[in-house]
């Protein structure tokens, strides 16, 4: 387990003499704001100076709220917000990244420093029960908010992420179940999951986690020594969409049991917080050219290499070994179907008019 305190101390590190971009992803709720509300915190050390953060989200008003506290702990930072539509629609992630890169290639132009992403934190979700609820681009809602808008988000931003000044390479950070690949529930025939009998919140979960775990496993080779992609499982945290009235009655009734107990297992919002912005820092480091120059002290990737770029994490930092989830398949021939076929979806997608 890392301890919080060390994990305080190293984000500490990351802000201090070094500018950070970041850009939040449905950030104006639950962990996400969270994150971002602590690295504002943690950046007040110096008031802000070097920080620009980008929160990407629909609710204005939530958004000028979280924004307008961060200011005024770093006066010195630059927050923005960028008003997205529906973040499991392809078409809209597309206009979401391409405002993020218009704001911050003109500040690069502006002389405000070199136009870059250092951190992209993923948070955009929804709690669906039942049955498919298929957007206009004939995806899942839930599936697409769980993968493939992050990772359309991801493979748009990647020039500016590849242009990270972090020593080592910048950080992508999905925040939602990793290590919860379940064996025998990964359907690579049916990625998608369009066929009634594998569609479960279940079977959700587990899919998306073994897709993402893929595609990180691929970007972390592709772009060695300048990108590390972590996905986190972060336990129980007591966010607002648990209380959300769309739910079924069950689950309210079952919360409505749950909570008054759940409430001292949870992890605390300033705590997931901090958990979440240490993943950015060196321990989690973008895949080394080579293995004799990788330190001892970093974390083991989700393909078992130290130092790989790819990493499954639990919230006390430390890294889940998933290798017993993909022993049943060819794990380099599996990774390039996941990638065609992620390719193959927002091709499609950009096709609906």
């Amino acid at each position: 387990m890392v301890q919080l305190d060390t994990a305080r101390a190293a984000n500490v590190k990351l802000v201090s003499g070094q500018s950070v971009t970041a850009v939040f992803v449905g950030a104006t709720t639950g962990i996400g704001e969270y994150t971002l509300r602590g690295l504002a915190d943690t950046a007040k050390v110096n008031g802000g100076s070097g920080l620009r953060i980008y929160l990407v989200g629909r609710n204005q008003v939530a958004a000028d709220s979280i924004l307008g506290d961060c200011r005024k702990l770093c006066p010195e930072g630059v927050f923005v917000f960028v008003k997205a539509g529906n973040l499991a629609l392809v078409q809209d992630v597309d206009k979401a990244c391409r405002e993020v890169q218009r704001l911050e290639n003109k500040r690069g132009g502006e002389g405000a420093g070199t136009a870059k992403v250092d951190m992209l934190v993923m948070t955009q979700g929804v709690l669906q029960f039942g049955s498919r609820q298929e957007t206009t681009e004939g995806l899942d809602t839930s599936m697409s908010l769980l993968y493939y808008s992050r990772m359309r988000f991801l493979t748009q931003l990647l020039p500016l992420l590849r242009a990270s000044t972090l020593a080592t390479g910048a950080r992508c950070i999905s925040v939602y179940a990793g290590g919860f690949e379940v064996k025998k529930q990964f359907y690579p025939d049916d990625f998608s999951l369009r066929k009634p009998e594998h569609f479960s919140f279940a079977q959700v979960r587990s899919q998306v986690t073994y897709m993402k775990t893929l595609f990180f496993e691929n970007l972390a080779r592709e772009n060695k020594g300048k990108l590390a992609c972590v996905h986190i499982y972060p336990g129980l945290v007591i966010t607002p969409s648990f209380y959300s009235k769309s739910h079924p009655w069950w689950f309210k009734m079952a919360w409505a049991c749950v909570a008054p107990v759940a409430k001292f297992f949870a992890t605390s919002a300033e705590d997931i917080g901090q958990r979440v912005l240490f993943l950015a820092t060196d321990k989690y480091a973008a895949r080394a050219g080579t293995a004799d120059t990788v330190p001892k002290d970093l974390a083991m990737s989700s393909d078992r290499v130290r130092g790989g770029g790819a990493y499954s994490v639990k919230v006390d930092g430390e890294t889940n070994d998933v290798s017993a989830a993909y022993a049943d398949f060819d794990r380099k021939e599996m990774v390039e179907r996941v990638w065609d076929h992620t390719m193959e979806v927002f091709r499609d997608a950009e096709s609906v008019k």
